[in-house]
């Protein structure tokens, strides 16, 4: 197991605390309140963490059942973190979330998908082509205690913040989620050249490696043909002399 990384368990838990944006939740997580009455903070923090670091284990075997590529999982979650982030500055929405059906909705919706919806679960999945597993987990546990304590004390901040502090972090995380899915789209990209380059150089060896093969043969048959002709000449010279 590889040692942990402080700055990449600080990366990592930047990504999924923007991609979860749970400050950016507190509107929808008060209206969850109120429909259902109350939030078990505690239940809804668990059952989120059980989904993330189930998809983060399983994720990928789950992925190959259907013949794809942990490179064009993590191309296709950096296009929803992408998404996400056109989401947060443009204030439009795009992903509709579940809507609860009036029973407690600390599961539906809040851990799901509020918490770790498709946006989650795609980016764990591109972290992990990033990062070591062990610090993707470190960030996934900071995430949850600070998603459980915003849980928590989310009427406390949304009065703290009011509704124009919501929608100021809401855009900056809205950039920074735009900047983590160009890095992630250029780094994937990146691999797929290195994959081509590898490709091509065995292409070339091998080309190589024929182009060498057929001198040789045409070599062995300059002399098999110069040992005949010498031996045609013998013959015939023997004849001659009868």
């Amino acid at each position: 197991m590889n040692s942990l990384n402080f700055k990449d368990i600080a990366s990592v838990s930047l990504i999924l605390f923007s991609v979860i944006d749970i400050l950016g939740a507190i509107p929808l997580i008060m209206d969850i309140k109120k429909r259902s009455g109350h939030i078990e903070s505690g239940k809804a923090s668990l059952v989120a963490a059980i989904i993330m670091l189930v998809f983060l284990y399983l994720g990928e075997k789950v992925l190959k059942l259907f013949g794809v590529d942990i490179q064009s999982f993590a191309l296709a979650g950096a296009i929803i973190i992408l998404i996400l982030g056109m989401e947060m500055i443009l204030g439009r929405r795009f992903f509709k979330d579940t809507s609860s059906d009036g029973t407690s909705g600390s599961i539906v919706p809040l851990a799901f998908p509020v918490i770790a919806g498709a946006g989650t679960m795609t980016t764990l999945v591109s972290l992990r082509s990033q990062y070591a597993i062990e610090n993707i987990i470190v960030g996934v546990v900071l995430n949850i205690l600070l998603v459980y304590i915003v849980l928590r004390s989310a009427g406390w901040l949304e009065r703290k913040l009011g509704d124009n502090g919501v929608k100021v972090l809401g855009k900056i995380f809205g950039i920074v989620l735009l900047a983590i899915s160009i890095k992630i789209i250029t780094a994937q990209l990146a691999n797929v050249k290195t994959t081509l380059q590898g490709t091509v150089e065995k292409i070339e060896k091998t080309v190589t490696h024929i182009e060498q093969m057929h001198q040789e043969n045409l070599i062995l048959m300059q002399q098999i043909d110069s040992m005949v002709s010498k031996q045609d000449t013998v013959v015939i010279r023997k004849v001659l002399k009868r």
